[in-house]
């Protein structure tokens, strides 16, 4: 579980104070003080990762996520999407997702993920952010664009095939659906 600060963006040395929720998941459904939390808002989650010995070709894979964020690691700004700020007016919502630059040699991460949600319906990560060897990584990251990329062209080749058939028989209304 991660720590979870409501209500604010701060430093990453902030991040400390706050309850425990678990990640993935939305954080209107996080309980603290008797209460949940709108959808509507900006949130600190931070966890520290202990790894015992200092590990070489690591990288963290970040999920999609739905609202403007800024991920750090150590301190460092490692990923940023979108602006979070703690209003509307002040957030520009932005959905991407990647993998990171392969991590300093380090035996121990504190990651910080400050987001801010006022354009979704739900608030939160949507999957878990990923550790792992930066080659393994990026490999599946890179196969499932490649399966996102022939899943969009078989729709596309179904789409103008159907296309096609009305063409030929444009009175048929039944070639449509």
């Amino acid at each position: 579980e991660w720590t979870f600060r409501w209500g604010s963006l701060g430093s990453p040395a902030d991040a400390d104070a706050g309850v425990f929720a678990p990640m993935p998941g939305r954080w209107d459904q996080v309980e603290a003080g008797g209460r949940t939390h709108p959808a509507m808002g900006a949130v600190t989650y931070r966890l520290v990762v202990e790894l015992g010995s200092p590990r070489e070709h690591l990288a963290l894979r970040l999920p999609p996520i739905s609202a403007a964020h800024r991920f750090f690691v150590n301190g460092q700004l490692l990923s940023e999407a979108g602006i979070p700020g703690p209003t509307r007016e002040a957030t520009v919502a932005r959905l991407h997702a990647h993998v990171t630059e392969t991590l300093p040699p380090v035996s121990r991460l504190e990651l910080v993920l400050e987001m801010a949600n006022f354009h979704d319906l739900h608030g939160g990560p949507w999957t878990d952010i990923t550790l792992g060897d930066d080659f393994t990584l990026r490999s599946a990251f890179e196969r499932d664009a490649l399966r996102d990329g022939c899943l969009a062209a078989a729709l596309a080749v179904i789409a103008l095939y159907h296309l096609a058939l009305w063409l030929q028989r444009t009175k048929e209304r039944s070639l449509l659906y």
